[in-house]
C-alpha cells in the first residue's frame, strides 16, 4: 500500500474503491489467544467494552498454527468436564448443542477455543501486556478438539469494530496473478530503463544548469573565472564532489552501524556467553561460538578486565573444543573463565564503578572465592552466572549512564534498579525469579525502544512496521516461544532508513542531488575537449609524472562515473519497480517458466517465458589466479563457488536491477585506486620539487584512499556474494566490539556457499564513513597550502593556469633585477644573468601596424604544461604557432600578473617570466 502514489491512493478512495486514503489498514493487525470465559464474547451479556482475561498470560500468539497446537495440547493434557468448565464457555457449547450442532466427544470438555482478535496492532500490543482483551476486539473463534482438528461450525463476532466486512476484498488481486503474468516485459523493462536514464540526466543537467546559472546571475566565481563560464561552472563543481561522496559515505555508514547496533540488541546469545557455552555443542553455531569465546578469554579485553592471567589455558581449552567439543576438562576451563570474567565486572572497584549495591558486591566477592576454591561448588557458580545480567542492568540505569548515554525512559530505569536491589535483599524465591526475568528481558526491552516510537521514527522505520515491532515485541515478552513475533523482531533491521519513511525519502532525496553533483562533475571528461581544449584531458606525456599523473586520475574518474550512474540507477530503478509491483503486481525478480508436458531433469537451468535460458553464474573454481585476484579485487577466495547451491541447483543470476548496487561498488573501489596512484605521482612530484608540506598531506590523502578501497572493496565482496547466493560475510574487530555483527552459523572456513564467513576487521560502510571524512579533509589541506604557496608565488608541479579573460601582453619598460637569492638545498641557485633590455621598434608612420612583439625562450624545459588560453589566444591573434615553451611561462603562475611579464627575468619568485634554473629568455 506505502509504494502506491499518493495521487493513486486517493482516487481509489475518492471512486470508493478503497475505504481507506493513507493506508490505515496496514495499521490493523491480527493476533490469537485462548480466552478464560467466551461466553463474554456474547454483546449481551458483557457489551463491547467487556474485558476477557487470557487463559494464561503467555497464551497469546501471532499465527493461527501456533494457537492450535496450544490448544490442542491443553484439551490432551487439562480435561474440563462440563460441570467445571466455566460458565461462558458453557453457554457457547450449549448454544452449538441446542441449535442441533453435537460437539464430539465426551459431553464436549475435549474442545477449546481459539479466538481470532483483529484491531490496531498497538491495541493488540496491549492485549499481549494486559492479558485481557475488549469483545469488540474478537473477530471470531474455532474450537479446537484434542487431536488437533477444527470443530466444522465457528462463531463469528458482527460487532467486531476493525474485522472486514462482508464484501470487503481480503485478498489482493496482484497476489493472484499467474507467473508468467508478474515477469516484466521487454516494453516493461525498456520502459524502466528510460525513466531510470532520463532521471539520471536530468537531475544531473538541472544542478550544472543551477549552478551555472544561478551563480552566475549572483556574480560568483571559482578563482578568477565566473561561474557563467564553463569553466567556473566545472571548478566549482569539482571542488565539492568529494564532499557529496563523503555524505553519502557517512550515510551508508550510519545506516549499517544502526542496523548492527539493533540486530545486536535483538540478538540475546550474542550478548550472553553462557550461551555460547551451549552453542559449543550445536556444530552449525560451534565456531561462532568457540570466536566469541576467544574473543573475551583470549585477547587483550581479557588482561583488561581481569582475567589475562589465564589467557594461556583458554587458548588450549578452546583449539581442543575446536576439534574434539565434548572434552569436559576443557569445557570446564572455558567455564570457569566465562564465570570469573562476568563476576570481575561486579567486584570490588569494577563493582563500584558499575553502581553494584555494595551488599550485592559483597555477596558476588564471597561466591567468587568459594567457586575458585572449589570450581565445582554448584551454588557459588549459579549466583554467579547472574553477574552479567546485573552488570548490563547497571549500566541502564543512573541518570548519567542510563538517561543521559542511553535515554532510557525513566520507568525502565526503576524498574531495572528495583530488581537489581531485589537480588541484593531478597531471600525470597519468587522475588529473585521474577528480578532476573525483569533483568534478562533488558535486550528485548532496549530493541524495542530503539524500534519503536519517535527513536524509531529517527531512525527511518515507518509507522506501520514501528507497530508490527511493538505488537511482536508484547507478544514475545508474553510467549517467548512464538517463532512469528521473532521473525518480525529479526526483520526489523532492514526497516531502518525505509524510503517509505519519512527520513528515508529526504535522505533519497538527498542522495539523488549528490549523484546530481557528481555526475555533473564526471561531464568534464568528454565536455573538456569541446569548452577547455588547454585542459588536455586525455593527453598523456610520455615519460613525464605529470603525464602519468592525469592518465591515471582520468582512469580513476572514468570509473567513478560508472559507479555513479550505477548508484543512483539503483536507487532510482528500485523505486520504480517498487510502484510497478505495487500497481500491477509485476515483479522485476519474477522470471517466467515455459508449459512442457515433460518435467524438467534435475538441477537443470531454467527457461524463461521467452524461451532463452535463464543467466547464471559459471563457477569459479576453474581460473586461474590472476582472473581470481581480477575478480575479486585481491580476494582470491571471496568469490569461489561452484556455481552451484547448495541443493545442486545452478546459480541463477538476479536481475539487472538487483545487480546495479554491485556494479557501483565495483565502481567505486577501482575508481579509488587510480586516484591514489595519481595522488601517490603527485606526492613525488612535491617531494622532487622541495614541497615537503604538500608531499606529506598527498601522502595522507594515499592512506586514506587505501582505507576508501578497503572499504568499497569489501562493500562489493558482499554484494556480489549476496548476488551469488552466497553466505554474507561478518566482520569482526580486534579494537572494538561496538560494531561486531552478531555471528549467527557462520564459520571460519565455509564448506557450503550458503554459509556466513568470519573475517577480521570492521563492517564495509562503517569504515567507509570516516574513510572519506579522512581523505575530504586532507584535500582540503592540500588545497589551503597550495592556495598558499600560490600566493607567495612558489611553482607547483602539477598546476595549470586559471583561465582569465585575454589581456594585453605587450611587454612593459624593464627594472632592473633584484640580487639572487642565497641557495638552498631544494633547488640550485640559477647562474647570473646579464640584464636585457627590451630593443626599441623602429618608428612607423601611424597608419602602418605596430609589429608583433614575440617571446622566445633559450634554453631546455624541463617540465610540460597544459596550454592556457592565454597563450593560446596570442597565437591564434598573431597567426603566430605557440609553443610549449611558451605555455610555460603563462601557467607558472596561476594568478597571472601581467605587469611583471616584463621580459627580463628577474630572480624572483613572483615574476613570471623564472621558468626554471638556467632558463633565458629573450624578447624580440
Amino acid at each position: 500500500m506505502r509504494d502506491i502514489p499518493l495521487r493513486q491512493r486517493f482516487s481509489k478512495w475518492a471512486r470508493g474503491d478503497a475505504r481507506h486514503f493513507l493506508g490505515a489498514p496496514e495499521f490493523d493487525g491480527v493476533s490469537f489467544v485462548l480466552a478464560r470465559d467466551a461466553g463474554l464474547l456474547n454483546p449481551k451479556e458483557g457489551g463491547p467494552a467487556a474485558r476477557i482475561e487470557l487463559l494464561d498470560r503467555s497464551h497469546v500468539f501471532s499465527d493461527f498454527e501456533s494457537a492450535r497446537a496450544a490448544a490442542a495440547a491443553i484439551a490432551k493434557t487439562q480435561p474440563m468436564p462440563p460441570t467445571a468448565a466455566p460458565s461462558g464457555l458453557r453457554s457457547w457449547m450449549n448454544n452449538l448443542t441446542q441449535a442441533g450442532r453435537v460437539v464430539p466427544g465426551a459431553a464436549g470438555h475435549d474442545l477449546v477455543g481459539v479466538v481470532r482478535l483483529v484491531g490496531p496492532k498497538t491495541q493488540l500490543a496491549e492485549v499481549a501486556a494486559t492479558g485481557t482483551f475488549r469483545t469488540d476486539q474478537v473477530d471470531g473463534i474455532v474450537g479446537i478438539r484434542r487431536d488437533g482438528a477444527i470443530h466444522p461450525i465457528s462463531v463469528s463476532n458482527r460487532a467486531a469494530a476493525h474485522a472486514p466486512k462482508p464484501g470487503d476484498v481480503f485478498v489482493d488481486p496482484n497476489k493472484t496473478l499467474a507467473q508468467n503474468d508478474r515477469v516484466f516485459s521487454r516494453r516493461d523493462k525498456v520502459k524502466l530503463a528510460a525513466k531510470t536514464t532520463g532521471y539520471i540526466m536530468g537531475t544531473g543537467l538541472v544542478f550544472y544548469a543551477g549552478v551555472r546559472l544561478g551563480g552566475g546571475s549572483l556574480g560568483w566565481s571559482m578563482g578568477s573565472a565566473s561561474l557563467a563560464t564553463y569553466v567556473g561552472a566545472r571548478d566549482l563543481i569539482l571542488r565539492h564532489a568529494f564532499h557529496a561522496f563523503m555524505y553519502r559515505g557517512a550515510a551508508a555508514g550510519l545506516k549499517q552501524g544502526t542496523k548492527i547496533r539493533l540486530t545486536k540488541h535483538l540478538d540475546a546469545e550474542h550478548q550472553d556467553l553462557f550461551a555460547q557455552l551451549r552453542n559449543i555443542g550445536d556444530k552449525d553455531k560451534r565456531d561462532a561460538a568457540l570466536f566469541q569465546l576467544a574473543s573475551h578469554l583470549d585477547s587483550w579485553h581479557a588482561t583488561r578486565r581481569g582475567i589475562g592471567g589465564g589467557r594461556t589455558d583458554y587458548r588450549q581449552a578452546l583449539a581442543t573444543l575446536a576439534h574434539d567439543p565434548t572434552h569436559q576438562a576443557s569445557l570446564d576451563t572455558v567455564t570457569k573463565g566465562v564465570i570469573e570474567l562476568g563476576a570481575r565486572q561486579v567486584t570490588g572497584r569494577r563493582g563500584m564503578l558499575h553502581r553494584v549495591p555494595p551488599a550485592l558486591r559483597e555477596r558476588y566477592a564471597k561466591a567468587l572465592g568459594e567457586f575458585q576454591a572449589d570450581p565445582r561448588n554448584a551454588a557459588a557458580a549459579a549466583f554467579l552466572m547472574t553477574a552479567p545480567d546485573v552488570n548490563r542492568a547497571t549500566q541502564y540505569t543512573g541518570a548519567i549512564r542510563g538517561r543521559l548515554l542511553r535515554n532510557v525512559p525513566g520507568v525502565d530505569r526503576q524498574r531495572y534498579a528495583a530488581a537489581v536491589e531485589t537480588l541484593a535483599s531478597s531471600t525470597k524465591a519468587a522475588e529473585i525469579d521474577a528480578a532476573l526475568k525483569t533483568l534478562q528481558g533488558l535486550p528485548l526491552d532496549t530493541g524495542q525502544r530503539h524500534a519503536t516510537g519517535a527513536r524509531g521514527a529517527l531512525r527511518g522505520i515507518p509507522k506501520a512496521d514501528r507497530h508490527a515491532i511493538h505488537q511482536a515485541a508484547e507478544t514475545l515478552r508474553a510467549n517467548p516461544s512464538d517463532e512469528g513475533a521473532a521473525k518480525v523482531l529479526d526483520g526489523s533491521p532492514g526497516k531502518i532508513m525505509a524510503q517509505t519513511s519519512p527520513l528515508g525519502r529526504t535522505l533519497l532525496g538527498m542522495r539523488v542531488t549528490s549523484f546530481a553533483l557528481s555526475n555533473s562533475g564526471g561531464s568534464r571528461l568528454y565536455l573538456n575537449n569541446i569548452f577547455d581544449p588547454a585542459a588536455q584531458q586525455w593527453r598523456w606525456d610520455q615519460g613525464t609524472l605529470d603525464g602519468a599523473r592525469n592518465w591515471a586520475g582520468n582512469e580513476g574518474s572514468i570509473h567513478f562515473t560508472w559507479a555513479n550512474m550505477t548508484g543512483l540507477g539503483a536507487s532510482v530503478a528500485g523505486r520504480y519497480a517498487s510502484i510497478v509491483k505495487a500497481r500491477s503486481g509485476k515483479d522485476i525478480e519474477a522470471r517466467g517458466t515455459q508449459a512442457s508436458d515433460k518435467p524438467p531433469p534435475a538441477h537443470s537451468i531454467p527457461v524463461g517465458k521467452n524461451g532463452r535460458p535463464v543467466p547464471r553464474y559459471e563457477s569459479t573454481e576453474d581460473y586461474s589466479f590472476v582472473r581470481r585476484f581480477i575478480v575479486g579485487l585481491g580476494d582470491t577466495k571471496a568469490l569461489m563457488h561452484t556455481g552451484l547451491n547448495d541443493k545442486g541447483e545452478p546459480l541463477l543470476k538476479p536481475s539487472k536491477v538487483a545487480r546495479l548496487p554491485q556494479f557501483s561498488s565495483w565502481g567505486d573501489a577501482t575508481g579509488v585506486i587510480g586516484m591514489g596512484v595519481g595522488d601517490a605521482i603527485l606526492g613525488v612530484m612535491y617531494f622532487k620539487a622541495g614541497l615537503h608540506e604538500l608531499a606529506g598531506i598527498q601522502l595522507m590523502k594515499v592512506g586514506a584512499s587505501g582505507v576508501l578501497f578497503r572499504a568499497l572493496k569489501r562493500d562489493y565482496l558482499s554484494e556480489a556474494r549476496a548476488n551469488r547466493g552466497m553466505g554474507p560475510i561478518v566482520y569482526q574487530s580486534r579494537l572494538t566490539s561496538y560494531f561486531n555483527a552478531p555471528l549467527g552459523t557462520a564459520k571460519l572456513d565455509p564448506t557450503k556457499a550458503s554459509e556466513g564467513w568470519i573475517r577480521r576487521g570492521l563492517p564495509p560502510l562503517v569504515v567507509l564513513a570516516p574513510g572519506v571524512a579522512a581523505l575530504v579533509a586532507a584535500s582540503e589541506m592540500s588545497l589551503a597550502e597550495t592556495e598558499k604557496l600560490e600566493a607567495a608565488g612558489v611553482s607547483i608541479p602539477g598546476r595549470s593556469a586559471v583561465s582569465a579573460p585575454s589581456k594585453s601582453l605587450a611587454p612593459e619598460s624593464s627594472a632592473p633585477p633584484e640580487p639572487a637569492p642565497a641557495p638552498s638545498l631544494t633547488r640550485p641557485a640559477p647562474p647570473p644573468v646579464a640584464p636585457t633590455t627590451r630593443p626599441q621598434p623602429p618608428e612607423t608612420s601611424p597608419d602602418q601596424p605596430a609589429p608583433a612583439t614575440y617571446w622566445r625562450v633559450d634554453g631546455g624545459v624541463l617540465e610540460r604544461s597544459s596550454f592556457s588560453r592565454i597563450a593560446q589566444d596570442k597565437g591564434k591573434r598573431d597567426k603566430e604557432e605557440f609553443s610549449e615553451a611558451l605555455s610555460q611561462l603563462f601557467n607558472l603562475n596561476p594568478r597571472y600578473r601581467p605587469s611583471l611579464m616584463d621580459g627580463v627575468v628577474e630572480v624572483r619568485r613572483d615574476d613570471p617570466d623564472y621558468l626554471l634554473n638556467g632558463t633565458r629568455i629573450r624578447v624580440e
